[in-house]
């Protein structure tokens, strides 16, 4: 029974006022003939609210008025039947659904739905990212700092800016903030800023925490971090984020801490890293929080720093203490291999198909636990400042900025590029490897260069 009727605005998730779909979605029928002869009529209910709703903001001033409607035929029917009605249903429905009654809203909302939807693999994977600074259009209108990428559909929608994009009405362009994707919400966490148009003005290290709703497309203040903090490492792990290194505005650091999203609350890890590690990236492997690469500028337990330099620091959140692996990507086993001239990792590190990954000198590193060597994968694409970022088996390298050097001159060209690779099937237990194809996915639409940062959320 088709519900809804396509309009020009799509709201898929309060997100999508662009989207090219428009597709009429199809409920499943309700389970039981008697329960056909007691309901009424599903579509002409939903279209009666819906009709005329053309924006978010229509769909969130009527869901306002529903707020009080608790006598709605919705409200009478139990949840399990509601869950099987509206599960199949898409985020763009759904968004339309929350302006019917507050029931409805409630049940959409719910986390108990959510779950629902997730063990009956309902929940679609959006990749958010975050330019350094906003791609030109003609007159140098800044657009698309913020994107959304649907990798199932292969598709990019314009977010809702970040309210600390713009101080004063100017807008300010972003580095050394910890991007992290936790469930449907999307976090944002400290950085430096300063105002686009003054490239020399001074930047600002900021304590920041910003969460991006992605069902709502909404974003909201949380607790600050102290102290400020910039090019530091961060990772989900369960309910919390860890954050470890970076630095304040004078001061590099080798301060751990965690916040619970639950609580909105800061707290200091019972050990800091035994390195001050600035650029450093986060990861969460295994349940543990992995702290790789970056510049080390003081080793605070021991002075042999240029041997303790080639290792991460791991927290386990359990034992709440650090260990120490091997970050220098190469193996004895590999041809040319050579233990005083390998190299430190430096590039991005992520978690695809069970596996920790580094991309770096247009290669692919995959970490060998049995081993506890980086070996080397395959080719990966050309390019600095990428975001790298997967989604189950699939891995995504997202713009960047590319190279060229020319007499007495280094040139970076902006790549508005999104590729993709396939890991399935890729990497043997032998440790032999498929060779990387890497395909084009759709681009983001404007040249960015650098991307701040990336992370998944499931909506």
């Amino acid at each position: 029974m088709a519900i809804l009727t396509p309009s020009s605005g799509c709201v898929c998730g309060n997100i999508e006022p662009r989207c090219e779909e428009n597709k009429i979605t199809t409920l499943p029928t309700t389970p039981t003939d008697k329960a056909k002869s007691t309901n009424p009529d599903y579509k002409s209910v939903i279209q009666e609210y819906s009709d005329g709703l053309e924006n978010p903001q229509q769909i969130n001033q009527k869901s306002e008025e529903c707020q009080s409607d608790d006598n709605h035929l919705f409200g009478k029917l139990p949840h399990d039947l509601l869950y099987s009605l509206l599960a199949p249903l898409s985020c763009k429905e759904h968004a339309r659904l929350r302006a019917i009654s507050a029931d409805l809203k409630r049940v959409v909302d719910s986390e108990e739905f959510r779950d629902y939807r997730k063990q009956n693999g309902r929940l679609e994977p959006r990749i958010l990212v975050v330019a350094q600074k906003a791609g030109t259009l003609e007159g140098n209108s800044p657009k698309g700092r913020f994107k959304a990428y649907l990798p199932t559909h292969d598709k990019w929608l314009d977010v809702t800016p970040i309210p600390a994009s713009t101080v004063d009405g100017a807008s300010m362009d972003f580095e050394g903030s910890a991007c992290v994707g936790l469930g449907s919400c999307f976090y944002v966490l400290g950085g430096r800023r300063w105002p686009a148009n003054n490239s020399s003005g001074q930047a600002t290290t900021c304590g920041d925490v910003w969460k991006y709703d992605a069902t709502l497309d909404r974003w909201t203040s949380c607790e600050e971090m102290k102290p400020p903090r910039s090019w530091f490492a961060a990772a989900a792990i369960g309910k919390k984020i860890y954050v470890a290194g970076g630095q304040t505005t004078k001061d590099f650091l080798e301060l751990a801490q965690v916040y619970d999203t639950e609580e909105n609350k800061w707290e200091d890890l019972p050990h800091n890293l035994t390195h001050q590690r600035l650029g450093c990236q986060g990861v969460s492997f295994e349940n543990q929080f992995w702290v790789i690469g970056g510049q080390f500028v003081k080793h605070v337990t021991a002075d042999n720093d240029d041997f303790q330099s080639v290792y991460a620091e791991v927290y386990n959140p359990v034992t709440k203490s650090w260990r120490l692996v091997s970050q220098t990507l190469g193996h004895p086993d590999q041809a040319g291999w050579n233990p005083e001239g390998s190299r430190e990792m430096e590039g991005p590190v992520v978690v695809a198909a069970g596996k920790l990954l580094c991309l770096q000198d247009k290669k692919i590193w995959w970490y060998d636990q049995g081993t506890t060597q980086w070996h080397q994968v395959g080719d990966g694409p050309a390019g600095v400042g990428s975001g790298f970022v997967s989604v189950g088996t699939q891995i995504f390298r997202i713009g960047g900025e590319s190279s060229y050097y020319r007499p007495a001159v280094t040139t970076l060209d902006k790549l508005d590029v999104c590729d993709v690779q396939e890991l399935e099937g890729v990497m043997g237990d032998d440790r032999t490897y498929t060779p990387l194809v890497w395909k084009p996915a759709l681009a983001m639409g404007y040249e960015h260069g650098a991307i701040l940062g990336t992370g998944v959320v499931l909506v």
